[in-house]
């Protein structure tokens, strides 16, 4: 398990090598989740907060399905865009073969990897989230009712979504 470390920071300076791509994909997640924020804001929270009396935990709900939204989002296109192309880019260019022929143990192998893929979805998704609930909060909710804030909402935005795409990247690698 020690040598997961360089595994880890080699796969992930390779995974984040084309600098344009990442911009695109982060981009692109970025601008998903605006888009999904808007509509929500539009649709569904403005209409309760013109309301005599809000319902605060209407609001909660919908702050919870954008904050659980942005961490999907975040987690799964790096999940999906970093894991599966540098599968395919490791496969064609031999480079699982060098690896298992190293002494490093497979879990190793299959560990550090599976990090490389995680880590910087985890650090987007909850960068998202984080900013999805500061910035729902304070141009809907602080003017009329407060800040709104429920603890199953982080831990559902902020815990939940990325143990469940973890365990998804690690089972990338046992196909």
């Amino acid at each position: 398990m020690k040598n997961i470390g360089p595994l880890t920071t080699t796969n992930m300076r390779n995974n984040l090598r084309s600098k344009t791509v990442v911009i695109i994909w982060y981009s692109t997640a970025l601008m998903i989740l605006v888009a999904l924020a808007a509509l929500f804001g539009i649709l569904l929270i403005a209409p309760e907060l013109n309301k005599l009396s809000p319902d605060k935990a209407k609001l909660e709900l919908y702050l919870g399905i954008i904050m659980f939204s942005a961490s999907a989002l975040g987690l799964g296109i790096n999940l999906n865009a970093l894991g599966f192309t540098s599968m395919i880019k490791e496969k064609s260019r031999g480079n699982i073969q060098s690896l298992l022929a190293t002494p490093l143990r497979l879990k190793d192998i299959w560990m550090g990897k599976s990090l490389a893929i995680f880590i910087p979805g985890l650090i987007l998704g909850e960068l998202l989230t984080l900013i999805s609930l500061v910035v729902i909060n304070y141009i809907y909710f602080v003017p009329k009712v407060g800040f709104v804030f429920s603890p199953w909402i982080a831990a559902t935005g902020f815990f939940a979504i990325p143990l469940i795409y973890f365990c998804l990247g690690l089972l990338v690698y046992l196909v």
